[in-house]
């Protein structure tokens, strides 16, 4: 081993004597601007105060740096061939290498104050193992297969883009990223993940921490335990099947959860939030009545989901979602909905449920299930478009109201009382509901297709019989009684079951145009 140490002037110190496969040597600079050859063997090279080049050549070499004031605008480190590391000694001070430049360097070890990066220079290395490293400029940057170890990535504040992920190296030799990536002004898109199948579940107490701050920010993390927060712009927010906590925080922001986990906590924050899951398969309904989430005004889900009442009345717009089912029966009041394709299953207890919607784009299919259910659509004065409101009330004694337009209304089987609302209204009927009494409060007597409709067996003819006998025809007939209408199902020539219309009082105010398929 030799130990060369240099002089306040500026110095070479070639180890030449080593030659291609020569012992492992010490070169120390001190004042000037040095220039310093490890050539063959595993050396060690330390600059000093100057300007200084190592260079380790073959070997796999360790080039110190052993104080920040060492570091000045023209440092040079050249690896060579084999393994070589940037070590910083130990340091209470942050340093920077704006102005250095790496080749063939593999390590950037040490510098437990923080290190100061461009982004060009990230792609020297394959293991990373510092204190803070901070980007001196914005860019994009993959650090794909490049084991960092770091407590805090700080991003520039006129944004980067940053990937740590593994797809080469082997799931047991490559542990995550662990640690705590933080934007700065600009928009950042943060991406973490494994691209190994079999990557394993990640341990307990191990996460990745996504903090994008300021700006429009991107966040994943994938295959990792995970903490995201998107600070304050209209951020994107995707934490995994592993994510614990998703903050959208200030701004209009998408947080996208995932099936199968239930101990995340997820919150909109301000601003106009919608929690999604949409872009995944999954056969049944999807349980997310462990999840807590709040602060969201939409609802984008494209599977069938399970909600708790307190989870669902949050939400002012539902489009874009698959059907919707309650877990919990009561009272649900969805107010000042904006946009909705709501299909939703009450969860077959005594339910009362309303939705109000100012705009004209709700389109609603509730059904009730099993109980005495209330069902009520409200919408605003530029609602004009239908039919839109359909209100099945299934099993029970249901009370059903519709809106404003064209509704749907099918009572089921029970003694219901239907409200079809202005505009004209469908009441459907089929096989099933004949072991009730249902009360209609408001058909439109007399005004024919441009009022409320009858639809008995999906259009299937229908002959109006006035106040004459059932002829025993075979199809569906309906005779006035006196306060409503009696209705033969299969034509048999006796009443299956009969409807009172509010405000009915002769045969004549129904015509064969008030029921679909009359005549």
């Amino acid at each position: 081993m030799v130990i060369v140490t240099g002089t306040a002037a500026d110095d070479l110190i070639h180890l030449a004597g080593d030659g291609l496969t020569g012992l492992n040597d010490i070169a120390l600079a001190t004042t000037g601007s040095d220039s310093l050859y490890g050539m063959g063997g595993n050396d060690v090279l330390r600059g000093g105060a100057g300007s200084d080049h190592l260079f380790g050549g073959d070997g796999n070499d360790r080039m110190l740096v052993a104080t920040p004031q060492n570091m000045t605008f023209g440092e040079a480190y050249y690896g060579g061939n084999g393994f070589d590391a940037v070590i910083g000694l130990a340091m209470d001070q942050a340093v920077s290498f704006d102005g250095s430049g790496f080749l063939g360097v593999e390590a950037l070890l040490g510098f437990h104050a923080g290190v100061a990066l461009r982004v060009s220079q990230l792609a020297q290395f394959t293991y990373m193992r510092t204190g803070t490293i901070t980007l001196a400029n914005t860019g994009s940057f993959d650090l794909t297969d490049v084991q960092v170890r770091t407590h805090r990535f700080q991003l520039c504040d006129l944004g980067n883009a940053v990937r740590l992920s593994s797809d080469a190296v082997p799931a047991e030799h490559y542990s995550g990223f662990h640690g705590l990536v933080v934007g700065g002004a600009g928009g950042d898109w943060i991406v973490v993940q494994s691209n190994h199948s079999g990557f394993p579940q990640p341990e307990p107490g191990t996460r990745v921490v996504l903090h994008g701050a300021d700006g429009n920010d991107f966040l994943q993390v994938m295959d990792h335990r995970a903490f995201l927060d998107g600070g304050t712009g209209n951020d994107s927010l995707d934490g995994g099947l592993y994510c614990e906590r998703a903050l959208g925080g200030t701004g209009d922001d998408t947080v996208r959860v995932y099936f199968g986990t239930t101990d995340c906590v997820v919150r909109g924050g301000a601003g106009y939030d919608v929690l999604s899951g949409s872009g995944f398969s999954a056969s049944g309904t999807v349980d997310l009545t462990g999840r807590t989430f709040t602060g969201f005004e939409a609802l984008g889900f494209d599977a069938d989901i399970l909600l708790t009442r307190q989870q669902l009345s949050q939400f002012r717009d539902l489009g874009n979602s698959g059907t919707i089912t309650m877990a919990d029966s009561g009272t649900l009041d969805v107010r000042s909905v904006h946009e909705a394709l709501l299909h939703l299953f009450l969860a077959g207890g005594d339910d009362v449920f309303s939705v109000t919607s100012h705009h004209d784009s709700l389109l609603a299919l509730v059904h009730g299930g099993g109980g005495d259910d209330s069902m009520m659509v409200r919408t605003g004065t530029n609602h004009r478009l239908g039919p839109w409101a359909q209100l099945w009330g299934d099993e029970g004694n249901d009370s059903l109201t519709g809106a404003k337009d064209r509704d749907v209304l099918h009572g089921g089987s029970g003694d219901d009382v239907l409200t079809g609302g202005q505009g004209g209204d469908y009441f459907f009927y089929d096989r099933s509901d004949v072991d009730g009494t249902d009360t209609i409060t408001d058909f439109k007597l007399g005004l024919g297709p441009l009022g409320d409709q009858f639809d008995f067996v999906n259009n299937a003819l229908t002959i109006y019989l006035g106040d004459a006998a059932f002829s025993a025809s075979g199809t569906v007939e309906v005779r006035f009684n006196g306060s409503g209408i009696d209705v033969d199902f299969d034509g048999d020539g006796t009443a299956d079951f009969l409807i009172v219309i509010t405000g009915m009082t002769a045969a004549t105010d129904l015509t064969r145009l008030d029921f679909q398929g009359g005549f």
